[in-house]
């Protein structure tokens, strides 16, 4: 499956013109970006982390379980009565509590076995498919966790899926889209991106 980036840095040039989306709509969409809830100082810091670990360590898998919580939206810079503060740098975030389902995927994707694995991939000492086997097993309905799982070793060419990237792909592809439409593994795989589309 191929699919071509909605994008306003012209990596899909004809996508205004076909959908009557501008650049300057993109770049209003973007101040929209929720800071407090989604902080970027906080995500890069902790991919930076990730990218320079050397070894399975005790901050290594800090750090990917805040990215884990972040991608949830449970990492803010707001408290909350059953917050638990974290100092990064000079700033303290708060970390909420999720669903019991999610505390399960994000205890598997911080044990030592399944940071080697990350720690390989992102080394290309293995392929994709066998990372993905293993981040298949993060949650049994959603392929949100076990590909955000993927993109914190290899940002760059795995993209954060979420359920709004989910079903403008859904639109893209010309299907319809309802309120229950949310990303599955129904096609049992983990999109990454390339220049000009992503590939399944």
């Amino acid at each position: 499956m191929i699919w071509s980036v909605l994008s306003h840095n012209e990596m899909n040039p004809d996508f205004a013109s076909e959908n009557g989306i501008t650049k300057n709509f993109l770049i209003e969409a973007a101040k929209e970006f929720n800071e407090v809830k989604y902080s970027k100082d906080l995500y890069h810091h902790l991919l930076d982390i990730v990218a320079n670990a050397k070894s399975v360590t005790q901050e290594l898998h800090e750090a990917v379980r805040y990215l884990m919580y972040w991608k949830l939206g449970k990492v803010s810079m707001k408290r909350t009565p059953t917050s638990v503060p974290i100092q990064v740098k000079s700033n303290t975030y708060y970390v909420s509590g999720t669903t019991s389902s999610n505390r399960i995927a994000i205890d598997k994707a911080i044990t030592e076995n399944m940071l080697e694995f990350g720690l390989k991939f992102r080394d290309n000492l293995i392929p994709y498919e066998v990372l993905r086997s293993k981040a298949d097993t993060l949650t049994a309905t959603s392929i949100v966790l076990p590909t955000y799982f993927i993109h914190i070793w290899n940002p760059a060419d795995y993209p954060i899926l979420d359920v709004k990237v989910w079903r403008t792909f859904k639109w893209n592809n010309g299907e319809a889209i309802y309120k229950q439409t949310k990303p599955n593994q129904i096609h049992g795989s983990i999109m990454k991106s390339t220049p000009n589309s992503l590939e399944d």
